[in-house]
């Protein structure tokens, strides 16, 4: 919220000067800063349980393919983190913008959020909100500049791209030809993983204090 308040209030200072810029991509990426959190936090969610005991109803189904829960996971993150904003926001931008630039916006943002959905859930391998949580495991300082260069490039590199794009609609072909070979090479990905990380992971385990390095003679 405050990010996006930084944004908003940024195009009105701008505006009270030369008006509303056609395109801004501060309101562009309103939905986009928002839904990038909301998946995020939906996909951290998911592994902390809300009742561990109650999983054994799991377990005696976890011949059933693990496909089903993930299915179930991106539908949840689509339903709260990708359609709710974008859609709320529609009449606003047509009303700045016109209905078929609110509609492209629309589009994409739909596409950006359904990239970002597959891309969290890969290596996805619990039942949401039913599977053990081992907090501590993610290095922070390691991964902090990967999140934010994440979430520089899904919001406001986006947002500037998608206002080029605006200019000449045609420049949505090419995006939308990348968009499919990329989701193309995620489902690629997701086929080749090996059948251990397939299965559903119901317990986690810490790290071993001493490592063993596996040698033979």
């Amino acid at each position: 919220m405050a990010l996006t308040l930084v944004g908003i209030a940024s195009t009105v200072l701008r505006s009270a000067d030369i008006g509303i810029e056609r395109h801004d991509p501060s309101l562009l990426s309103i939905p986009l800063v928002m839904s990038f959190f909301m998946l995020c936090g939906l996909r951290f969610i998911f592994t902390v349980p809300a009742e561990l005991g109650a999983n054994w109803v799991f377990r005696l189904v976890q011949s059933a393919p693990p496909q089903d829960c993930l299915s179930g996971a991106r539908k949840v993150m689509w339903v709260f983190g990708v359609v709710p904003l974008p859609v709320a926001l529609c009449p606003l931008y047509a009303v700045l913008w016109g209905v078929e630039t609110s509609l492209l916006h629309l589009i994409f943002v739909f596409t950006l959020g359904g990239i970002m959905t597959e891309i969290l859930l890969h290596r996805f391998q619990k039942v949401p909100f039913t599977c053990s949580y081992l907090p501590g495991k993610a290095n922070l300082k390691l991964y902090w500049f990967p999140y934010v260069a994440a979430f520089s490039l899904y919001t406001y590199v986006m947002a500037s791209i998608e206002r080029a794009m605006l200019e000449r609609p045609v420049r949505f072909i090419l995006f939308y030809v990348a968009v499919s070979g990329l989701l193309c090479y995620l489902g690629f990905k997701r086929r080749q993983l090996s059948p251990a990380e397939r299965t559903v992971v119901f317990e986690e385990h810490p790290e071993p204090a001493v490592r063993s390095l596996n040698l033979s003679h």
